[in-house]
């Protein structure tokens, strides 16, 4: 997570080549309404290589698992564009 949560979490992944070396640089970003994006680090992959895209969702804490159980997540959309 790169915002804070809510029911419904908009996650956008920007993807630029670094024109130097052609790295292949990704961020990750999250909104809570669709319109206003918190932006996270930048991650470098090598140039060439085939981008995979993967979602999941993981554990939490002890303490937050017993106060609210089980992490959760839904995803009910999901859609890859060229932009």
């Amino acid at each position: 997570m790169l915002g804070p949560p809510a029911a419904t979490t908009y996650f956008r992944i920007r993807h630029t080549v670094n024109p130097a070396n052609g790295e292949n640089d990704y961020q990750g970003a999250s909104s809570r309404d669709g319109r206003m994006w918190t932006w996270g680090a930048t991650w470098t992959m090598p140039a060439g290589m085939v981008p995979q895209i993967g979602l999941v969702s993981q554990g939490s804490t002890p303490t937050a698992e017993a106060t609210y159980g089980k992490a959760l997540a839904q995803f009910d959309y999901f859609h890859v564009y060229r932009g």
